[in-house]
């Protein structure tokens, strides 16, 4: 059974599937607060749990990457779910990490930005309808990646990229194994640690980008390249925890490093750190569809 890192990055709603880029999602307690003049403090009456409400962002970006899988997202994914919410303001929602549950779209907005060059996104927000909204993900726990589980997704990537070509990518399991197996022999520095992940996340990111991923019959083979890079990323998150903090980004288009440092930083001289957290062959050509590790700025 696929676990909630397989799907991290796709929601729906009704019929449609789409990609987020973010999830948020709140609840809390209702209180009745009886206050005495002249007396401080107050006393609280429970009255209830709120109805659970959140918000999730859909990249309506025209990467290729995005469009092999989703189709054209700026304007056609769009204009459909826009369409869509108007007409069933209450319907399904299905989010990463949640059950399945009936929500009331509230609002949509979009910005353009300098930032998403080939579209816009499309921030939703929305209430749990009838108390509906579960926030245990599937099967009451939260998916725990080991150096074990990690080894054996990475198998299983590779019999599936096997099966659309015998030739023509990189293994991933192998390469995994050998760092996996340096992880484990010593307490390794914060430098020498971030090496073995970007040497564990190069094929993927390599296999990824191949055409021969594009077609619709490598659709099976490209979720095992989602899923593995997923748990790579979490199990980096706990040999390194301040990672945490770091974000991806999609390029939107060929774009030079020292454009994305300014789109994602707002400032072109930050390309070293960008360098420091992603393998960059061509600094003056990075391809659109690349998905860059964004550090926190100093």
């Amino acid at each position: 059974m696929a676990d909630d890192l397989s799907t991290l990055a796709e929601a729906t709603y009704g019929e449609i599937t789409f990609p987020v880029s973010a999830v948020s999602m709140e609840g809390g307690h209702d209180f009745a607060k009886h206050v005495a003049y002249l007396r401080r403090g107050a006393d609280i009456e429970p009255c209830g749990l709120k109805a659970y409400a959140g918000s999730f962002t859909i990249p309506c970006v025209n990467t290729p990457a995005l469009v092999a899988r989703y189709g054209e997202l700026f304007r056609s994914l769009r204009e459909g779910i826009v369409s869509l919410f108007e007409d069933v303001p209450i319907g399904t929602l299905t989010l990463p990490g949640y059950r399945t549950f009936t929500a009331g779209v509230e609002a949509w907005a979009s910005d353009l930005s300098p930032e998403v060059r080939n579209g816009t996104d499309l921030k939703v927000t929305f209430t749990e309808h009838n108390a509906t909204a579960a926030l245990l993900a599937v099967g009451g726990s939260t998916p725990t990646n080991t150096p074990a589980t990690v080894a054996g997704r990475a198998a299983s990537t590779d019999a599936a990229l096997a099966l659309v070509s015998p030739s023509g990518w990189l293994p991933t399991a192998s390469v995994i194994g050998a760092q996996l197996a340096a992880l484990e022999l010593a307490a390794l520095p914060f430098t020498a640690v971030s090496e073995c992940f970007r040497l564990m996340l190069a094929p993927v990111a390599f296999n990824l980008t191949l055409p021969l991923f594009a077609p619709a019959a490598a659709h099976a083979a490209v979720v095992e390249l989602l899923a593995l890079r997923a748990s790579l990323y979490d199990l980096q998150s706990r040999y390194q925890p301040t990672l945490a903090r770091k974000r991806l980004y999609t390029v939107p288009e060929t774009m030079a490093l020292w454009e994305v440092a300014q789109s994602v930083y707002g400032d072109a001289s930050l390309t070293a750190l960008l360098r420091a957290a992603n393998s960059v062959p061509d600094p003056l050509f990075v391809l659109a569809g690349t998905v860059l590790v964004i550090l926190p700025a100093p």
